[in-house]
């Protein structure tokens, strides 16, 4: 696919909620399946909960520290991030965020993310 959005579904992945199996790394499988469907040079818009530090509310879902998601790739994928906006705990939208040098002080916020699939 040249792009595709997976909002506020990742953090549901195989929590056993809906009869599948607990997998504690669901959310990683997953989001590699949607890098096998991104053809090079696609978009991935993904959003999820995102917190000061990765969390699971048992059977419901999990919320994820902001840079948390640059270690999910497997290594044969590779990704640019175009950009990062979140919103805080306010709900305020907080635009353009170097997240990988801000310190994003959330207790449950939304980070939104674009990439491209490099290779």
């Amino acid at each position: 696919a040249d792009s595709i959005s997976c909002l506020h579904a990742i953090e549901h992945f195989v929590l056993g909620r809906y009869g599948d199996p607990l997998d504690p790394k669901g959310h990683i499988k997953g989001f590699n399946n949607i890098l096998r469907m991104l053809k090079t040079g696609g978009t991935l818009y993904i959003s999820f909960p995102i917190g000061r530090e990765n969390f699971l509310h048992f059977n419901a879902h999990r919320v994820f520290h902001p840079c948390d998601i640059f270690n999910w790739a497997d290594q044969q994928f590779k990704l640019e991030l175009l950009s990062f906006d979140y919103v805080d705990d306010s709900g305020k939208l907080q635009r353009n965020i170097d997240c990988k040098n801000t310190d994003i002080d959330v207790n449950f916020g939304c980070g939104i993310y674009s990439f491209r699939k490099v290779e």
